[in-house]
């Protein structure tokens, strides 16, 4: 969790805190996250937001996911596909998944057979009237699909940045 502090003009202080999920790893194999040819709806790790001060008012939230590396498995040059209007979205336990990080077609580009350094990716949508307070969050990849048969991304987390007064 990372805390932050931003002036603002009405005199008050607006924070910030990030919360990050965790990913599965087991003692011998990294975490890994298959996007495939076929579009998919795919689940993502949820984040549990917590330590929110009581009486505190949030502003705005963005989504955050990041990842270690993407790898080809198809042997062709490979990189999202994106059809439509696709996103990473963020649904509160039992709510509607709303759209929280655009996703742009030739995102996570990599050459055939190869593999490609991470990134972190901070949405530009504001999320805080799903994300409104302590509590768990799931994420989703809406419609998830590759030029290639397979792009394996590893050590995937997602995040949420919560500003509040």
């Amino acid at each position: 969790m990372i805390v932050g502090f931003v002036p603002n003009p009405e005199g008050t202080s607006t924070y910030h805190k990030d919360f990050w999920s965790t990913f599965s790893k087991d003692a011998c194999c990294e975490s890994v996250f298959t996007i495939t040819s076929t579009a998919t709806d795919q689940s993502l790790p949820s984040v549990t937001v917590r330590k929110i001060p009581v009486g505190a008012t949030i502003s705005e939230v963005n989504a955050l996911l990041k990842y270690r590396i993407v790898k080809d498995t198809s042997a062709a040059q490979n990189s999202l596909k994106l059809a439509g209007t696709e996103h990473i979205q963020v649904d509160k336990s039992g709510c509607t998944f709303i759209d929280a990080i655009e996703l742009v077609k030739g995102m996570m580009e990599v050459e055939a057979c190869d593999e490609s350094g991470g990134d972190v990716w901070v949405g530009s949508i504001n999320i805080s009237s799903e994300v409104n307070g302590n509590d768990t969050y799931e994420f989703r990849w809406e419609g998830s699909d590759a030029i290639g048969s397979n792009l394996e991304v590893r050590d995937l987390q997602t995040g949420l940045r919560v500003y509040f007064n």
